[in-house]
């Protein structure tokens, strides 16, 4: 009995000593400073030890590409492989989540850090505090706006969002997510190929797919078509989805459509690849507005700059393609339009057609010439001197900028600060006119305290079968940017503004070799869509779902009307060629 009674008084020793420690407990209220309402915020907790806390109460978020691989009675009740209440920043090399409420913690006692962020206008709200067990702890963290573009009539955009909405139930969820990421207009994109047009589907198009709060709005719009041959596009604002499946190669024909139903047309993924030769065939056409410049950290201005070279309006935009391709989060890469009147998707579209856009992944630009906006066109009837304000802010805590740059028709004039303060640049310059061009002001510098860029864990021959599988986007521009880059890129540019000289006293010798090239890859399409190597446009494996392939059946049903667009494009630039010809000759 003695013996029985030592062994049980070690084991009571043994658990009053090994007794669990209670947790504590958090509520974190993240408020507005302004208004002093709980805001949504995307969070993160983390303990001295380095170990995340994800709150169970946090925003469902979706990871769906290339489409909706869940069935619909489930919707966003189920969590896994598609649905999460976090997400993996790879910015900032940790795991987050979104909230739109007073949200608490159970957490093990200890010191945490809590940080909280809001898209690119409001700064990082930061907080240590000291769990202590079986406590509850209450912090606020307060929203600080460093600046409020929507007041002056600015809103942001991702143009490239692949997040399924298969029915208005899901709306109030996904635009706190949205919220959270200070996005104005979040672009929802329905995903089609020639086999179909059904991935990360919208219930609706239009006004009924429209869902709106206040200065935010959701939004369904569309990344079809898009093939191998001619890459891949991007319609929004339409009022019903495009799905012409038998013109499918035949790309003004969805143009035409989307301008009738309202809505504007472009390409993505920076214009680069196949989209080459569809914009060389398209741009000439008036029917495109905007081309994707920004993304996936990496910025990428040259097709763009070839086509306003040509003398033909382009809007740049920019947006994430999430949660397709490198690893990103919504709104990272952004752009921000001047919307005039009421702030609705009709007036918002108007602002893109016009051009009054610029791209950003945190700086916010400024820019006038002669006091007129982005997308205002300027007419000289000689040459003259121009006057060129702008300005750029940031948050240092966020952003190093190191250049400032004027881009005149391709041509880049570093600038000087006119005078600044903590966070905010003005530039001021004079520049003499002698010929008809665009103006623009870029800059360009580094994230600060973020993780470093990485390329892509791919071989080279892994690109390669990729690219037998899904040829529609060229990424190995971006991916040799990474490898040449550690730190993230800090970079911004405006929307143009054209100046016309009717009495040029010099030439654009840009505009003659565009035109060249251009003319160049419309040679090499019809080569391709000759009766010889037609067949040969066939991808290996492009019998895959996911693939951009275009059978070679749609390519002949669609040659005519590709030709004859070709054609058309050809006239337009042998016009630029001769009309600049003659000027040269005349100037001389």
């Amino acid at each position: 009995m003695r013996v029985l009674i030592f062994l049980f008084s070690i084991l009571s020793v043994t658990l009053v000593g090994h007794a669990k420690v209670p947790n504590g407990l958090l509520v974190i209220h993240a408020i507005d400073d302004m208004s002093g309402d709980v805001t949504p915020v995307r969070m993160e907790v983390i303990s001295s030890d380095q170990i995340e806390a994800i709150a169970l109460s946090g925003l469902t978020v979706q990871q769906e590409c290339p489409g909706s691989v869940l069935p619909n009675f489930l919707g966003s009740k189920a969590l896994g492989f598609s649905y999460r209440n976090y997400i993996a920043n790879p910015h900032t090399g940790t795991k987050q989540f979104y909230v739109d409420k007073v949200t608490e913690l159970n957490l093990h006692p200890g010191e945490y850090k809590i940080r909280a962020f809001k898209g690119i206008e409001f700064k990082v709200a930061s907080q240590t505090v000291t769990v202590a067990p079986g406590n509850r702890q209450e912090i606020t963290l307060r929203m600080e706006r460093l600046t409020n573009l929507p007041q002056s009539g600015w809103y942001s955009a991702d143009d490239h969002l692949h997040i399924s909405r298969r029915n208005s139930r899901e709306n109030p969820n996904l635009l706190s997510w949205m919220k959270a990421e200070d996005i104005n207009v979040s672009n929802f994109l329905q995903v089609g190929t020639e086999k179909g047009f059904k991935s990360n589907q919208q219930y609706a198009f239009g006004d009924e797919g429209i869902y709106q709060d206040g200065n935010y709005f959701l939004t369904s719009g569309q990344e079809n078509p898009r093939t191998h041959f001619l890459g891949h596009t991007i319609t929004l604002g339409a009022a019903e989805k495009i799905d012409l499946n038998k013109s499918y190669t035949d790309y003004q024909s969805f143009w035409r459509e989307a301008k009738r139903l309202g809505g504007i047309s472009g390409y993505g993924h920076w214009g680069l690849g196949p989209a080459k030769r569809g914009i060389a065939i398209d741009a000439p056409s008036r029917l495109l507005t905007f081309v994707e410049v920004l993304q996936f950290e990496y910025a990428h201005y040259n097709v763009w700059y070839d086509v306003l070279n040509m003398g033909i309006p382009m809007t740049p935009t920019a947006g994430t393609d999430f949660p397709c391709g490198p690893w990103s989060i919504p709104g990272r890469e952004r752009f921000y339009t001047k919307v005039e009147g009421k702030f609705n998707l009709k007036n918002w579209i108007e602002g893109v057609k016009k051009g009054r856009t610029f791209v950003t992944n945190g700086p916010l630009l400024e820019f006038k010439v002669n006091g007129r906006e982005l997308g205002d066109e300027i007419v000289l009837q000689e040459p003259g001197i121009l006057e060129i304000d702008g300005s750029v802010s940031f948050d240092p805590e966020r952003d190093q900028i190191e250049k400032i740059e004027l881009v005149n028709s391709g041509e880049i004039i570093p600038l000087l600060p006119h005078h600044s303060s903590m966070g905010k640049i003005f530039i001021h310059h004079q520049l003499k006119a002698s010929r008809t061009s665009w103006l623009a002001l870029r800059v360009s510098g580094k994230k600060i305290n973020e993780a470093p860029l990485e390329a892509q864990p791919f071989k080279d021959w892994q690109y390669r079968i990729g690219g037998k599988v899904n040829d529609g986007v060229d990424m190995q521009p971006r991916e040799r940017f990474a490898k040449a880059n550690n730190v993230r890129p800090s970079v911004a540019h405006t929307a143009p503004i054209y100046i016309s000289v009717m009495t040029p006293t010099s030439v654009d010798d840009n505009k003659i070799k565009t035109a060249k090239d251009y003319l160049r890859i419309l040679a090499h399409v019809k080569y391709l869509l000759n009766d010889k190597n037609i067949s040969s446009n066939r991808l290996p494996l492009g019998f895959l779902n996911n693939s951009d392939s275009v059978s070679v059946k749609n390519l002949k049903q669609n040659r005519e009307q590709i030709l004859e667009a070709v054609k058309q494009s050809e006239i337009f630039y042998q016009g630029l060629m001769k009309s600049n010809s003659n000027e040269h000759h005349h100037n001389h």
